[in-house]
């Protein structure tokens, strides 16, 4: 009955405890992605090897992902087969996707470790334009769009501009 009034709330408490949940698990595991450059900062800077450093973490995920989802090879497999410029698109990407992260982590033994994560964090300031022009502005990129776009540029650019100073 609740429900049916103008104005109701139709979340129950099952709903409510979802939210609670998905909350929880991304604020966690944003906090996780972030600690992770505070250790890769440090790792960097006692071994100077982000190349081979990404390479053992990348094998590691791999590895994990293998054991995890073994019984779903074939399917993987089967999916490859059916769509090999797919696959080789998936491929790049993922190629690209680990030069970064060890250019990042790299930068991290020259640069303070929040700088290298405020500017690896900048990625919808790319993403966002070369959606609108790759994908046909499919996303209905907007104006509130456009705007945080700007706030976060300025944000990133005051951070970078004033970074050290007292």
């Amino acid at each position: 009955r609740a429900a049916t009034r103008p104005g109701a709330s139709v979340t129950g408490p099952r709903d409510r405890s979802v939210i609670w949940v998905s909350l929880l698990f991304g604020v966690g595991s944003s906090a996780a992605y972030s600690g992770s450059h505070i250790f890769r900062g440090s790792a960097v800077r006692l071994w100077n090897e982000p190349l081979l450093g990404a390479t053992i973490g990348s094998g590691a995920a791999l590895l994990v992902l293998l054991l995890a989802s073994r019984n779903k090879l074939h399917e993987y497999k089967q999916e490859v087969l059916g769509n090999r410029r797919g696959a080789w698109l998936f491929a790049a990407i993922g190629v690209l996707q680990f030069l970064a992260q060890t250019l990042v982590i790299g930068s991290m033994k020259y640069i303070p470790v929040s700088v290298a994560a405020l500017v690896s964090m900048c990625t919808p300031l790319v993403v966002v334009p070369v959606s609108y022009f790759v994908l046909r502005n499919e996303e209905r990129l907007n104006g509130v769009m456009l705007v945080g776009i700007l706030i976060t540029l300025c944000g990133t650019l005051t951070s970078l501009v004033f970074a050290g100073r007292s």
